[in-house]
């Protein structure tokens, strides 16, 4: 069997990140799931093609949210 080690010097800021950026690929994509779902079934289901931008981005801050998701502490 196949495995993989990853190893991160905590003192470092540079490797804390990319720790937590392991540590929340499943919530990230789990967000990305759920605001895909989301949109597939506004499309489908929706009596109008369009979506204000706000409702858009709302759906997205929420995912995020819900997941714990805080792109600050991801991307610096």
């Amino acid at each position: 069997m196949a495995k993989a080690t990853f190893i991160f010097d905590m003192d470092d800021p540079d490797d804390r990140r990319e720790h937590l950026r392991h540590t929340k690929s499943l919530g990230m994509a789990c967000t990305l799931w759920g605001i895909k779902q989301e949109f597939r079934a506004k499309l489908k289901y929706s009596e109008t093609d369009d979506m204000p931008i706000e409702k858009a981005l709302e759906i997205v801050l929420e995912h995020m949210a819900d997941n714990d998701i805080d792109l600050e502490h991801l991307i610096e």
